[in-house]
């Protein structure tokens, strides 16, 4: 009695035309426009159940070219290298999930890849690199917050904690450098820009980052003036973003580097918990 031969499409459709092409079946990246990079990006998110972090998304994320995997006229999935090979998003079809080592090992080869920044928000993604990695380094702590909001008291006599006026923009630059032009502004329209104040003076911020594109999470950011570092006022500012976060019913996020001590304290002590974290990969 013969082999019975699969009758599906998909995968075994895909493995038949590479046995039939031999090596000249090689697997192909396919360059994506703006437009198409975006909503491969936020369907991406939609799949883990989060957005990772925002300085990751804008930042990293936003430096790379996005892909669409194909094999043949097949498409299998997406990814996202930057130009020094480094990979920052990579996903591919349930389907074609068997094939994912054998494409990793051609763009090894290729030296398309050769590093990858992945959470472990991203288990398929973060699976398929440790199978070839030559090393492994925590780059950040990714944050969360608790369910139960951390009371914090004032750090200074007199603190208000409050929504930024447009007047005060202008402070906040002092404090602060903008990442560019117009973003207070923006924050401020969207509900997003806060100062903490101690006898009418503007002494920190705080920021409650909404992406309208995944909306349900809100990243926070602060900065202390200099003269008022070391005395509580981040981890007020910190515990006060919490508090309007669930107020707004937004899954708040936070980042810190993975050698920040300062930061890392600061997060906890305001409520917050390091649940992931991002890793810097090599091949």
């Amino acid at each position: 009695m013969g082999r019975l031969k699969p009758q599906t499409s998909g995968f075994w459709v895909i493995m038949e035309g590479m046995r039939e092409g031999g090596e000249g079946m090689k697997f192909r990246l396919l360059a994506l426009d703006m437009e198409q990079s975006e909503q491969v990006k936020f369907a991406y998110y939609t799949r883990i159940g989060h957005t990772i972090d925002d300085f990751f998304r804008n930042v990293i994320l936003g430096k790379a070219k996005g892909y669409e995997i194909r094999l043949g006229v097949q498409a299998l999935g997406s990814c996202f290298i930057k130009e020094d090979g480094e990979l920052v998003q990579w996903w591919m079809d349930e389907g074609s999930m068997p094939m994912a080592q054998n494409w990793m090992r051609q763009m090894l080869l290729e030296e398309t890849v050769k590093s990858a920044c992945v959470s472990t928000r991203e288990p398929w993604f973060l699976s398929l690199c440790l199978e070839f990695q030559k090393s492994v380094a925590i780059e950040s702590y990714l944050f969360e917050s608790r369910n139960k909001c951390v009371n914090v008291d004032p750090p200074l006599e007199g603190c208000v904690f409050e929504e930024a006026t447009e007047q005060e923009i202008k402070i906040c630059r002092t404090i602060s450098r903008e990442p560019f032009a117009g973003y207070y502004e923006n924050l401020r329209e969207n509900q997003g820009l806060f100062v903490v104040k101690t006898k009418g003076k503007i002494i920190g911020t705080g920021e409650l980052r909404v992406d309208e594109k995944v909306p349900g999470f809100a990243d926070l950011g602060m900065v202390t003036h200099p003269k008022f570092r070391k005395m509580g006022v981040a981890t007020y500012v910190i515990a006060n973003l919490l508090a309007k976060a669930k107020e707004r019913g937004l899954q708040a996020n936070a980042a810190c580097d993975f050698n920040n001590t300062g930061s890392r304290k600061t997060l906890e002590k305001a409520g917050m918990m390091a649940t992931h974290r991002m890793l810097k990969i090599r091949f």
